[in-house]
C-alpha cells in the first residue's frame, strides 16, 4: 500500500507563528515520512502571509531536492496582480503539481472575481487547489462548495474537512458537488467513516498538516482499526489523491 500525505509544509509552523520562530527542515519532513512509511507529500510553504514569496522559494528548493518524495503545491493570494504569473512560473518551469490557499490567513473572500481568475487558471492547467477550511467567516465549507459548483470542472481539496468546529456543514457541502474532496488532517476516523458513507470511498483524503499535525496517529489507527475495508483503507491513504493528480502528474 502507497501511503501518499497530501498536506505537509516546510517552514514554520502555522499554528505556532504567533509564540514560536522555529523553521522545520525538509529533512525533518523526510524523517517524518521515513518514519511513518510514507512514500510521498504533497509540500507547501508555512508561515506568516507576507512570506509567502520566500516560502514557495523553499518549497520550490525542498521538491528540488527530493523530486521523487515530495509533490509541490504553490501558495497564491489572489489578491496579488501578479497572481496568475507566479502560478504559471511554478507550475511550468518548476513543476508544481496544485495550488494552495488561507483565506483566512491572507484575509479575502472565496467568492471573488480575483479568486475565479486563479481557479480558471487551475482548469486550464489541470491542477487541485487546496483550500484551507474551518475558519469564520473566510472559509466556511459551504463556501468552498459554491466555489466548486461555479466550477465544476476544477478540482477543489477541502483541508481539513471543516474541522470539528464546523464539520456539521461539511458532508452537507460536499453531497451538492462531485468535484470537492475531503482533507481530514485535525479531525478523527469516526468523520472518515461518516464521509465515506455519506458522498462514496474515492472523495477522501488522508494529510497529516505536519509539522502542525503528526503522520503517525492517523496512520496506525487506519491501519488498526476495522471500520474500513482493505480497499478504502488504500483509497484514504493515497489513491485517491494519486487520482486527482493523475493529470498534472504526467
Amino acid at each position: 500500500m502507497q501511503i501518499i500525505d497530501a498536506h505537509t509544509h516546510v517552514g514554520s509552523c502555522m499554528s505556532a507563528i504567533h509564540f514560536s520562530d522555529k523553521n522545520y527542515s525538509v529533512e525533518e519532513l523526510i524523517d517524518e515520512m521515513d518514519q511513518n512509511h510514507v512514500s510521498k507529500s504533497v509540500v507547501m510553504g508555512g508561515g506568516k502571509p507576507h512570506q509567502i514569496k520566500y516560502l514557495n522559494k523553499l518549497t520550490k528548493k525542498a521538491v528540488e531536492e527530493y523530486p521523487e518524495r515530495l509533490i509541490g503545491f504553490v501558495r497564491i493570494n489572489p489578491v496579488w496582480n501578479y497572481s496568475i504569473e507566479i502560478l504559471n512560473t511554478y507550475v511550468s518551469q518548476y513543476h508544481f503539481k496544485g495550488v494552495k490557499l488561507h483565506p483566512t490567513q491572507d484575509s479575502y473572500q472565496l467568492l471573488d472575481s480575483r479568486v475565479y481568475r486563479i481557479v480558471e487558471e487551475t482548469i486550464k492547467l489541470k491542477i487541485p487547489i487546496l483550500i484551507h477550511s474551518g475558519s469564520i467567516p473566510y472559509t466556511m465549507p459551504g463556501q468552498i462548495a459554491d466555489l466548486a459548483v461555479l466550477y465544476p470542472e476544477s478540482k477543489i481539496i477541502m483541508a481539513h474537512a471543516g474541522k470539528l468546529e464546523l464539520w456539521q456543514h461539511t458532508l452537507p457541502s460536499a453531497k451538492r458537488v462531485n468535484n470537492l474532496y475531503l482533507e481530514f488532517s485535525f479531525m478523527h476516523l469516526a468523520s472518515v467513516r461518516e464521509a465515506i458513507d455519506a458522498i462514496g470511498e474515492k472523495r477522501v483524503l488522508f494529510g497529516s498538516n505536519w509539522p502542525a499535525g503528526s503522520m503517525r496517529p492517523w496512520i496506525e489507527a487506519i491501519m488498526q482499526v476495522h471500520i474500513f475495508t482493505p480497499k478504502e483503507k488504500e483509497l484514504f491513504l493515497g489513491e485517491n489523491l494519486l487520482t486527482i493528480l493523475e493529470d498534472s502528474l504526467i
